[in-house]
């Protein structure tokens, strides 16, 4: 499904310059909606960025490789007719390139890994977010499970995550939203799938996991545009984030972290829906917030804070603003221990106030 969806965006972000060309589509709804007017500019100033960024010449200039959506081609002769135009148009060459459809393809692969009532309403990613997704397919778990039960006669045939997904349907029921009496009709002994896990385990190498929306998987992301000196941009993508997963403290924590560089009253905005989210709270999470507290002008607010409670054990590697350089000139580093910057976080705070 999400394949489908991309290629459908591709085929509708593609019609106003394809029109431009004198290239009509008749078997495609022209009337424009607001959500191909979304996904338009998304594409457009994806492409403005992608020009701006001091890209090699070789690397604009039109690919060999090009993935046309299967709306526009109903036939072969209008495919190669769509290659030639995409080939001396820069923009639909950018749309077109395999990159630009794999982002868009996982995009709803994400949403749709959601649930539907996130797919329905129809959420267009920021620029900044979109680019920080990952240039590689996303698998459908639950699509792949289907497939091997409806095609795959031997079990050992499985994906891994689909005999998963079958011991959760035979032990727990559990269907993931698919019509019950559509999976009674192939019936698996409980047994039979556990060892044939077990043994399927043990002769792979690695397990691949689907990533979804994990605030963790953006981080790298946002790093390097704060350490580009572009705060804002960083910020937009846990902005993104916090659109489709409103009640992650995560992405709250990290889209106010972003904020506490150019704009501390919005920082702090984030902050408080982190901890109104959060039912515990990281070290790095309660330095954020004490910093910006205290930057605020709101030192006694930031001491009291100070009291919670930190597990001793929780200790990470983590990005922090070095505590001198706010407001001012906001500078990352990477701390080993996220105890030791909240110590010295509450040392300072505690020294000026």
């Amino acid at each position: 499904m999400s394949a489908t969806l991309a290629d459908t965006i591709l085929a509708l972000i593609s019609l106003p310059t394809l029109r431009k060309h004198g290239y009509l589509v008749p078997a495609i709804e022209t009337v424009e909606s607001e959500i191909e007017n979304c996904w338009i500019d998304l594409a457009t100033t994806s492409f403005n960025k992608f020009r701006e960024n001091d890209v090699p010449e070789a690397d604009v200039r039109p690919q060999k490789v090009l993935i046309i959506p299967k709306a526009l081609r109903p036939k072969e002769l209008q495919s190669d007719e769509i290659v030639r135009i995409a080939r001396n148009d820069e923009f639909l060459s950018y749309i077109f390139h395999p990159d630009f459809f794999v982002r868009v393809h996982q995009w709803f692969s994400k949403i749709l890994l959601e649930g539907p009532e996130a797919a329905l309403a129809r959420i267009v990613p920021n620029a900044s977010l979109f680019s920080s997704l990952e240039k590689k397919s996303q698998q459908d778990e639950y699509g792949r499970w289907l497939w091997d039960r409806l095609t795959v006669t031997q079990l050992d045939q499985w994906a891994l995550t689909s005999l998963t997904h079958e011991w959760n349907w035979i032990k727990n029921a559990d269907d993931h939203g698919i019509d019950r009496r559509f999976l009674r009709a192939r019936e698996t002994e409980l047994e039979r799938v556990t060892d044939t896990y077990f043994e399927k385990l043990l002769s792979v190498k690695t397990v691949q996991r689907s990533s979804n929306f994990s605030t963790a998987s953006f981080t790298h992301a946002a790093v390097e545009k704060l350490r580009a000196g572009n705060p804002n941009e960083a910020a937009e993508i846990f902005a993104g984030l916090t659109e489709i997963l409103p009640s992650s403290g995560e992405a709250w924590n990290n889209l106010g972290f972003c904020r506490m560089a150019f704009d501390l009253d919005s920082a702090l905005k984030a902050f408080a829906r982190s901890a109104q989210f959060s039912r515990s709270f990281a070290p790095i999470w309660i330095a954020n917030h004490i910093l910006a507290l205290h930057l605020g002008g709101r030192t006694e607010e930031a001491l009291l804070l100070s009291k919670l409670p930190v597990p001793p054990e929780h200790v990470d590697a983590v990005w922090a603003w070095e505590i001198t350089s706010l407001p001012h000139r906001p500078t990352l580093i990477q701390m080993d221990n996220s105890n030791e910057y909240l110590e010295q976080v509450i040392a300072f705070v505690s020294r000026s106030s």
